[in-house]
């Protein structure tokens, strides 16, 4: 389920504009984030100066890192710093499909909220940027 990103040689932060716009710099190990995990912030000065709220991370721990979809083999294994084109700072899940392609890891409601799905972690499974888009807001009852 890969898809081919254009990757241009440059210097300065990595850009994976089918990924997302962020320009994307600093890699972080998930023992190095997990272990952050009962701070309420997690700043790096080197990276930025800015503080970094940490929910998103901590519920990939409680939901897993590997994408939901069975036919996805993209597993997260990395966070990375990323910078927004309004200057917002994220710090997100990523992984290498079996294609060598970056994705993000996002944070998927198994039953969309458009359909009523709760906005909880019992609702909530990984999945790739790729499969989530693939996916939408799709649901069955019979699942």
């Amino acid at each position: 389920m890969g898809m081919g990103r254009n990757r241009k040689k440059t210097k300065g932060p990595r850009v994976y504009p089918k990924v997302h716009r962020y320009a994307l710099s600093k890699e972080y190990s998930i023992e190095e984030i997990e272990a952050k995990k009962d701070e309420e912030f997690f700043l790096d000065p080197e990276a930025t100066d800015r503080k970094i709220k940490l929910r998103r991370a901590n519920c990939y721990t409680e939901i897993g890192y590997e994408c939901a979809n069975p036919e996805c083999n993209t597993i997260g294994d990395r966070y990375i710093l990323g910078t927004a084109p309004d200057g917002a700072i994220h710090l997100d899940l990523y992984g290498i499909d079996s294609d060598g392609d970056l994705h993000m890891i996002t944070i998927d409601h198994i039953k969309p909220k458009s359909k009523g799905g709760p906005d909880h972690v019992s609702n909530y499974q990984p999945m790739c940027y790729v499969c989530n888009q693939t996916k939408a807001d799709t649901w069955s009852e019979t699942k």
